[in-house]
């Protein structure tokens, strides 16, 4: 991973440094105890984004040892001094199959911690596909595993650039009605303004674009889970949709 210092994002407008610190931050939180050895899996399409965010140097400051892409299995024969296996993942089936096989395929597992860590955010079936394959959230048989979230949504690419990206957001919108790209999308504008301030205005376009000033709203005031499958009541002042 390249060298990631932030001093690129800094201008008199915008400090966009904030963004990444907050990233980073949330990522060690994520780490925790740093004298804890742990191993990083991957899901491929995060290694290019986590670029933006931390070099390999910053991400072993929590105590990382190794890192490993997905499909992968043999974990705690391959690794044996890591205590934990931590997979940074997106909100996936095929990914959630992936990981119970590199689960299932360790055989040193009742001595190890597995956390499964979803970005940007868990989802209701993942967690559910989980369980069916029996891997539950705090539950220590057949193996410890916890399910997490790492918030990896706004990347700061320049000190005036800052890129949501949502490659599935027609499918999900359009074609399986899943709000998630909105919740996404509100959460994000709910995390610059908690570091910056009030957004004066913001524009959209759509019945989506309502939807997200009322979700954008509530995240301005607590970044805590947002339902989005009742209609909101009303839509900030600020919202601009057409």
């Amino acid at each position: 991973m390249a060298a990631v210092t932030g001093a690129h994002l800094i201008s008199n407008r915008l400090n966009a440094a904030q963004v990444l610190a907050a990233a980073q931050t949330e990522l060690l939180e994520l780490l925790g105890d740093p004298s804890v050895k742990k191993v990083i899996v991957w899901d491929p399409d995060l290694i290019q984004p986590m670029t933006i965010i931390a070099e390999a140097t910053f991400i072993r400051k929590g105590g990382v040892t190794k890192m490993v892409r997905l499909p992968v299995t043999g974990l705690t024969e391959r690794y044996e001094d890591a205590s934990e296996f931590i997979f940074l993942v997106r909100p996936t089936l095929t990914i959630v199959d992936m990981v119970a096989e590199a689960i299932r395929t360790s055989k040193k597992k009742m001595e190890k911690r597995f956390t499964v860590a979803f970005t940007p955010h868990k989802v209701e079936y993942c967690v559910a596909k989980l369980r069916d394959l029996g891997l539950e959230h705090g539950s220590r048989s057949p193996v410890q595993f916890y399910i997490n979230e790492y918030h990896l949504d706004i990347l700061p690419l320049d000190s005036d650039v800052l890129s949501l990206d949502i490659p599935t957001a027609f499918k999900d919108l359009y074609v399986d009605q899943d709000p998630s790209p909105v919740y996404e999308t509100a959460r994000a504008i709910g995390k610059l303004q908690a570091l910056f301030g009030v957004i004066p205005k913001i524009y959209g376009k759509g019945k989506n674009a309502k939807v997200g000033g009322s979700t954008s709203y509530l995240a301005q005031n607590s970044l805590a889970s947002i339902s989005l499958r009742s209609k909101p009541s009303s839509v900030p002042s600020w919202w601009r949709s057409y």
